[in-house]
């Protein structure tokens, strides 16, 4: 395996657990799955991605029809960019990405599904494709150079979706204790790491609102909270209402701007 392989899969609820000598990539494309990584488990659709470094052990079901994009990566190449990113996959199996990702991986997955082995065996698609899950990981620039309260602030707001994303995992990805990430992010920011990551989930939350019709236990999914009670009270306290109000008073805006 020289490049970045790619293949399109489909699981059923078997859940059967293995490991193998290389890294990989699951992006879903249809329906979502099941996984455990490592011991730690997590659901991956849509906006999510789950990191298998190599020899890792790992199991996946799903149910009904789903289609997964998988991308094979060689742990003998890539620069220390890329070993830092598959690090980060170490220690948070389960990433969060933004919805110009998902269009790239179903843009891919068409030519694989088009042109199958040329791009499958490790062709140009499958790094590019790395390349851009990568830089959204490593916040787009060389980890090495920033700073431990920035490397947190860009890890929440490209992540602020995860619901795995809590204090104890932001510290150990900028290699500082709770307690000193909290002090150097809030001298910089002006408010603590958990504060902020909560200001990025309901930022989104609310344009969601503004803009769709989807369920509001959806919606709280979608931005990181497993409880739509948990999110609805989130919500209140940093809008000032709960989110069915909100949607509410934003399309009355919306209609009396027309």
């Amino acid at each position: 395996m020289v490049g970045a392989q790619l293949d399109i899969r489909s699981y059923d609820s078997d859940g059967v657990s293995h490991s193998h000598a290389h890294h990989q990539a699951v992006l879903p494309l249809k329906g979502d799955m099941e996984m455990e990584i490592e011991g730690k488990g997590g659901v991956i659709s849509f906006g999510q991605v789950a990191l298998v470094a190599e020899g890792w052990r790992h199991s996946s079901a799903a149910d009904g029809d789903n289609a997964f994009l998988i991308l094979d990566r060689s742990s003998a190449v890539g620069g220390e960019d890329e070993e830092r990113f598959w690090e980060l996959g170490v220690k948070s199996p389960f990433v969060a990405t933004d919805s110009s990702f998902t269009t790239l991986c179903l843009a891919v997955a068409e030519e694989v599904s088009q042109l199958g082995e040329v791009v499958s065996q490790g062709g140009p698609a499958g790094g590019f494709l790395l390349q851009a899950l990568q830089r959204r990981v490593l916040a787009e620039r060389p980890w090495s150079r920033l700073q431990a309260g920035e490397r947190a602030r860009r890890i929440i707001e490209i992540r602020c979706c995860d619901p795995h994303l809590d204090m104890a995992n932001l510290a150990d990805l900028v290699g500082l204790s709770a307690s000193a990430l909290h002090r150097r992010f809030k001298g910089k920011y002006g408010l603590s790491p958990m504060r902020y990551l909560t200001a990025q989930r309901m930022e989104r939350a609310a344009r969601l609102l503004a803009s769709g019709d989807m369920p509001l236990a959806e919606l709280g999914l979608s931005v990181g909270y497993g409880d739509q009670s948990a999110f609805t009270r989130a919500f209140r306290r940093h809008h000032g209402m709960p989110p069915a109000r909100y949607r509410a008073a934003s399309r009355e805006k919306r209609h009396k701007a027309r």
